[in-house]
């Protein structure tokens, strides 16, 4: 692969405050897009600060427990008591989305959008959810991932989790949407392109390649367990994005057994407390990005992004398609490291 010209990959060191430039261009090669990286950027003065969630009250969530006829009928649900479905005793629970941007129905835009209720408490934040519970959570995205992979019309499958008012969440309630398709979105497919075309050129996996240059260098690492690791990409959007991915080429997501998924947990929820701690308590997204059938064998490199929205888009980013990065990743993890239990 050609690289664009000023690409230079993962820094072999973190520069010094006297030799670290105001702005910087960062070509990330796996999703094959720049960055600028400007420090100044974070001195603007903001007049919309976070003035916090104004959650719905439980009586009238529609994901609430007690309130289960506002919802379709569930796909699968946690219930310890052996409960029936539909109806209270449950933990968590999988329905079809009510407003649907996709359907099974369309033969124009086919797909299916579920969601995941992750707890039957109206205010649960997921920083403070229990392991165990949080363990359950994973296992059935591993689950919804895997069932709506046996559809050979599906090629890719996001899980999205927002939280908080800048997040774009319009329910206070946790929850994850589930979103099956038929179409690859272009993001995916320029990544699924950059890693057919780096096994082409050099027999190897661009991703465990780009993890691994992290891992030896270790300036972005924050933290890791089992085969599992959380680090803030070299070429990171957004002031804090983490990414938390495998160490080696991982089995398919709807492929993981126990051992892994609570390896893959206590990563991704040590990441989100320390993003908390770290950044005030941000509204943030995280998102799983994994693809089906033919693309699961030629290579994909599943992972979860961690996404805290301590700014907003403008003019800029929507008519360039270019990110303005206000903290550069290096200074963003020691932060986070110091955000420590």
């Amino acid at each position: 692969m050609r690289w664009p010209s000023g690409w230079r990959g993962c820094s072999a060191r973190t520069p010094s405050d006297s030799e670290r430039m105001t702005s910087e261009f960062r070509f990330d090669p796996l999703h094959r897009r720049w960055v600028i990286v400007s420090k100044e950027r974070h001195r603007r003065p903001n007049d919309y600060a976070d003035i916090g969630h104004q959650a719905t009250l439980g009586s009238k969530c529609p994901f609430c427990e007690g309130n289960e006829r506002q919802t379709p009928p569930e796909l699968m649900a946690e219930r310890p008591d052996g409960s029936a479905p539909d109806g209270p005793g449950w933990t968590l629970r999988v329905v079809p989305n009510r407003f649907p941007a996709v359907t099974e129905e369309s033969s124009e835009g086919f797909g299916r959008h579920e969601v995941l209720i992750e707890s039957n408490q109206h205010v649960a934040p997921p920083a403070e959810c229990a392991p165990e519970h949080q363990l359950a959570v994973m296992r059935a995205y591993r689950d919804r991932v895997r069932e709506l992979g046996r559809d050979a019309r599906i090629a890719y499958v996001v899980l999205f989790r927002n939280s908080g008012p800048r997040s774009g969440a319009s329910l206070a309630h946790p929850h994850t949407q589930i979103m099956g398709l038929e179409l690859i979105p272009p993001a995916m497919r320029a990544e699924l392109e950059a890693l057919a075309d780096h096994r082409r050129d050099h027999d190897r996996c661009l991703a465990c390649e780009l993890v691994g240059q992290e891992l030896a260098q270790g300036d972005r690492i924050l933290g890791g367990e089992g085969g599992f690791v959380s680090y803030l990409p070299y070429a990171g959007r957004f002031p804090g994005e983490l990414c938390i991915t495998s160490r080696e080429h991982p089995a398919p997501f709807g492929e993981l057994g126990e051992n892994d998924l609570r390896a893959l947990t206590a990563v991704l929820m040590d990441a989100v407390r320390r993003t908390c701690r770290a950044f005030a308590e941000p509204s943030f997204n995280w998102v799983l990005h994994t693809v089906t059938g033919d693309d699961v064998q030629g290579g994909h490199h599943w992972r979860f992004d961690l996404l805290p929205r301590l700014g907003q888009f403008g003019g800029f980013e929507l008519g360039t398609g270019l990110y303005i990065n206000s903290i550069p990743p290096e200074e963003a993890v020691l932060r986070l490291r110091a955000a420590a239990d």
